[in-house]
């Protein structure tokens, strides 16, 4: 099985002094459901979160983002769909969450340069 979580010297690279955070959160499935974000969304919530979207929630508190968005992908033109942390720069350094579970550091809007979005 291939890693699908960006390694601590990745998040570093590109998050200075806060890879160990995100790390932590990418892999602590309690850190996640501890985060003060992730408890404010679950107590607003009627249904709990699934896990994928209260880690992003949590990512994006830490990133300091401007909200999780989602982009939805075309499966006859191969696009892919994946989630994202705002950085409010499509080119903007940040962490994205693909559909199928790989998690990977890099700029939203290269993604949609690639694919056919709608």
């Amino acid at each position: 099985m291939r890693n699908n979580k960006p390694s601590l010297k990745t998040l570093e690279a590109a998050f200075p002094t806060k890879g160990k955070t995100l790390r932590r959160l990418l892999t602590n499935e309690a850190a996640v459901w501890q985060h003060p974000a992730v408890t404010a969304l679950v107590s607003q919530c009627y249904h709990t979160p699934k896990l994928a979207h209260a880690r992003m929630v949590a990512l994006n508190a830490e990133l300091e983002c401007f909200g999780v968005e989602y982009v939805k992908g075309s499966y006859t033109q191969r696009s892919p769909s994946f989630e994202y942390c705002n950085t409010g720069d499509s080119y903007g350094t940040t962490i994205i969450r693909f559909v199928d579970g790989r998690y990977r550091v890099g700029d939203w809007g290269t993604i949609v340069e690639r694919g056919n979005y709608a």
